[in-house]
């Protein structure tokens, strides 16, 4: 399957685990075929529409039955291309969903912070916010996704990988650390549902 970053920058995966490992929310398109060497690009697909509602995603592949094509879009793909099909064709689709494409903003602000994509930097306020690999991840996943409750198992996939195995302690770590460096008042911005999760307020 095909990631593209920007217009010239394509990045492939071979398999559902590689695509995985490789995804980051910056991407601007997805195409996605259904059958690769170690499960269904479906599977990718949810993995991608639990943290990001907007980047396209375009199936290509040889399954034609309405099953598969209704599996596909139930899964989240925007559009649903058949094998064999003309590289003219898929052009055009592209370009309409690269022209639609929300996900191509490079600044998202919600006051009082700046989320800037392109150069990994967070800002409250107009001054930046210096957080590590794991807690820009986090914050990304939050704040993009305002509103959405995340569970602690859901961040641990998203964050650290499906194969992650360890003790979610790791995650309550990270997110109070993260918690530090945007307000004082812990939770200000990330809040805690009891039960279930986190979810990003503001």
């Amino acid at each position: 399957m095909q990631l593209t970053r920007h217009s010239y920058d394509v990045v492939v995966a071979k398999t559902v685990k590689e695509a995985m490992d490789i995804y980051d929310p910056t991407y601007t398109m997805l195409l996605v075929d259904l059958m690769l060497p170690d499960g269904s690009g479906i599977e990718f697909i949810k993995y991608v529409r639990m943290s990001n509602t907007t980047i396209p995603i375009i199936i290509l592949t040889a399954l034609t039955e309405d099953d598969d094509v209704v599996e596909g879009f139930m899964a989240g793909c925007d559009d649903y291309v058949k094998k064999p099909f003309g590289i003219g064709e898929l052009m055009i689709r592209m370009k309409r969903y690269q022209n639609n494409n929300k996900q191509s903003q490079a600044i998202i602000v919600r006051e009082p912070f700046t989320l800037d994509l392109c150069n990994r930097a967070v800002r409250k306020e107009g001054v930046n916010i210096i957080l590590t690999p794991t807690e820009f991840k986090l914050f990304q996943l939050f704040f993009i996704n305002h509103e959405k409750t995340f569970t602690k198992n859901e961040i641990a996939d998203l964050i650290w990988g499906k194969d992650y195995v360890g003790d979610l302690q790791i995650v309550i770590v990270n997110v109070n650390r993260l918690r530090c460096k945007l307000d004082r008042d812990k939770e200000a911005y990330i809040k805690t549902v009891w039960g279930v999760g986190y979810k990003w307020e503001n």
